[in-house]
């Protein structure tokens, strides 16, 4: 229990204050601490099955940890289908043609299909990804919904391209290390929390 308050308070207090987050280099990209993928919304993998050492669809989520010349992540099969979901944050485009979305994938170049949603039900296709990081803009699929391109994208759909790989692989299909979001927002916690926060704070000054 005071672990929990520990962790909640720390939170808490952050959005509260404004605390920045520190900034994140992968290569040429640079992303807030919290920008990257935060829960498993679904994961169907594809036939037939990777190794079970490759079918943990956790290994997606946080920044990237793929180390050259080894498989990081989770392998989706052949057509196999993965939705990430942001919760402390939401993607969102910049109204230009520049990235907005950074899509990780380790092993052999695999491609896969990139869709986005704003509910987890309805989805837009942002296009189709070769493998290895790939960059991505959304606002044209936003703008073909007719949507704005301050649109809040709370989950990500990735679809292995069964038409090209080796579905004989141990790790068969494109393999999601990470994905990570150059645009984005954060998405405060509840008021009523905010109103706890300095309660717990005064709670674990006398009881820690």
């Amino acid at each position: 229990m005071k672990r929990f308050i520990k962790l909640f308070t720390a939170a808490a207090l952050s959005t509260a204050f404004g605390q920045a987050h520190a900034a994140l280099v992968i290569g040429s990209h640079s992303f807030d601490e919290n920008a990257f993928a935060d829960a498993v919304a679904f994961f169907e993998p594809g036939e037939p099955n990777p190794e079970s050492q490759f079918l943990n669809p956790e290994e997606a989520l946080g920044a990237p940890d793929a180390v050259e010349g080894t498989i990081a992540g989770v392998a989706l099969g052949s057509g196999g289908t993965l939705i990430l979901e942001f919760t402390d944050n939401r993607l969102v485009g910049d109204g230009t043609s520049a990235a907005d979305l950074v899509i990780f994938e380790g092993g052999s170049l695999e491609a896969s299909f990139v869709s986005i949603s704003v509910d987890g039900v309805t989805f837009f296709d942002v296009g189709r990804v070769p493998g290895g990081i790939n960059e991505l803009d959304i606002d044209a699929a936003l703008a073909a919904e007719g949507l704005p391109a301050t649109t809040r994208i709370a989950f990500v759909r990735l679809t292995d391209d069964p038409d090209q790989g080796s579905v004989n692989s141990s790790s068969a299909g494109a393999d999601i290390d990470a994905i990570g979001a150059l645009n984005s927002v954060a998405i405060p916690i509840p008021a009523a929390a905010l109103l706890f926060a300095p309660l717990a704070a005064f709670f674990l000054r006398f009881r820690s």
